[in-house]
């Protein structure tokens, strides 16, 4: 049955409800916290920067009491992909190589440039998916509706539209996993050829098309029933929304804030 487990490598959209640290900071804080370190980790360029990220991962991993292989899941299904990008750097660097290759691979030259770019990309890409799948975890849909909505206050915009749609499509990966699981099951009981490993790339991809249809029409009707729901409770109707829970700042979320952001000042101009 795991080869219906679709839900399973989608780790992003996904709250975990743990007492811990880092689930109790303030929404903003978390936000803001998450958000330096994805730019640290998106404009670092030398490797040893790339690790230091990899290192604050693991401690936002202890800070919020989250097993590692729960994430690690999260880079299963991207993987494949990020192997051939890697591959790709490694095989045509860019024109400032110099000096001799280190080998001679099928009539491609690799050189040492190459290798520490594909390494770069690989590991940039892996710790952009695990801080993601980390904020995913620690932030639950009230949070971030109003943590963003407290950072968009200022610009004076309607800021419950913009929230409400980021917030609805990221909780909206995993149920299109769990969609794509049943259709998956639905057509396997039915005679489906699902869970076989033999057979080409084309022949892989012709399997997925029958998948896609229903898919596709089922998150339509679950999206017409989402606007429906949200019309008949009123979203939209008042100026101003209120929220159950008082969210206050403390000492610890501005610890986690200047905590992060010196991070990722220091990912960013570490020397490599």
């Amino acid at each position: 049955m795991r080869d219906f487990a679709f839900l399973e490598k989608i780790i992003i959209g996904q709250y975990l409800p743990i007492d811990s640290w880092l689930h109790k900071r303030h929404p903003v804080s978390k936000l803001i916290s998450f958000f330096v370190l994805l730019c640290g980790v998106t404009v670092s360029i030398n490797l040893s920067g790339l690790l230091i990220g990899l290192g604050a991962v693991i401690i936002l991993l202890t800070a919020g009491k989250i097993q590692l292989r729960h994430v690690l899941r999260g880079l299963l299904l991207p993987l494949p992909f990020l192997i051939i990008l890697a591959i790709i750097q490694l095989f045509f660097p860019s024109i400032n190589t110099h000096g001799k290759p280190l080998m001679d691979v099928f009539g491609f030259e690799i050189y040492r440039e190459g290798l520490f770019a594909a390494v770069r990309l690989l590991l940039r890409f892996c710790v952009l998916v695990l801080l993601l799948s980390v904020s995913s975890a620690t932030l639950s849909d009230l949070q971030f509706v109003h943590g963003l909505e407290s950072l968009l206050k200022p610009l004076k915009l309607k800021t419950n539209y913009i929230v409400m749609t980021a917030q609805i499509t990221l909780r909206f990966i995993p149920v299109i996993a769990l969609n794509a699981e049943k259709v998956a099951k639905a057509q396997a009981s039915r005679g489906a050829a699902w869970g076989t490993k033999k057979g080409s790339l084309i022949k892989r991809v012709r399997q997925m098309i029958p998948l896609l249809v229903p898919l596709v029409n089922n998150s339509l009707k679950q999206a017409d029933t989402i606007a429906d729901a949200m019309l008949a409770r009123g979203f939209g109707s008042a100026s101003e929304r209120t929220s159950l829970t008082d969210y206050r700042m403390t000492v610890s979320d501005w610890v986690l804030i200047i905590i992060s952001s010196l991070i990722s000042v220091v990912i960013i101009w570490f020397p490599g």
